[in-house]
């Protein structure tokens, strides 16, 4: 009789229940199950590095953002691990090194613009590549700024050749002198160019 009564007055329970996975809506709720899920997470991922020997590395953020990491034997190593080329915590974005064709790209692009400046020189000093010296220029072509320079150029040249000539009488003689009109029967030598010269013949 008395198992009976003592069978009746037990406490009938419905067991463990399963917690359904959803958002927990109270706030104080959810940052107490955070600090405690995240403990758990670590403390299994040390488990499981002690017991097998695995590396580990976890990365949690809180709701406001805030980072907490653990790693096994460390987090630093962990990633350099997963990404060879990572740099440390912190650090800037490691850069890989540009590929040989781009630095040969780059060397030949360098060479053909030195190319080009000195075929630009070389034309200062012709008109247009050929041998036709600047002086030769027909003026009808020109505008008041370049008839300007011009003849600036034509005044600078004719005191270099005068300065030239002067100072080498026993080999040159000068036996013409500037035609006003554009022609000058001066031989063609690269010294009678002006040094100093405003005129360009490159437009």
């Amino acid at each position: 009789m008395s198992e009976e009564k003592m069978f009746q007055k037990k406490k009938e329970t419905r067991g463990r229940q399963k917690i359904e996975i959803k958002t927990i809506q109270n706030h104080a709720s959810r940052q107490v199950t955070f600090s405690k899920r995240r403990a758990g997470i670590f403390k299994k991922a040390a488990e499981l590095s002690v017991l097998c020997g695995a590396q580990v590395a976890v990365i949690v953020f809180s709701p406001k953002g805030k980072v907490f990491t653990f790693g096994d034997p460390s987090m630093e190593s962990v990633l350099r691990r997963f990404q060879p080329t990572a740099e440390p915590l912190g650090g800037p974005p490691a850069l890989p090194p540009p590929p040989p064709f781009t630095v040969a790209r780059e060397i030949s692009a360098l060479e053909e613009e030195r190319k080009r400046l000195q075929e630009e020189e070389t034309r200062h000093w012709t008109w247009e590549g050929i041998n036709v010296f600047w002086w030769n220029r027909d003026i009808n072509e020109m505008g008041i700024e370049e008839l300007v320079d011009y003849k600036a150029a034509l005044e600078a040249l004719k005191a270099n050749a005068v300065m030239r000539a002067r100072g080498n009488m026993g080999v040159r003689r000068l036996d013409n002198s500037v035609d006003c009109g554009g022609n000058i029967g001066f031989s063609h030598d690269p010294w009678l160019l002006p040094s100093t010269s405003v005129f360009s013949l490159t437009n």
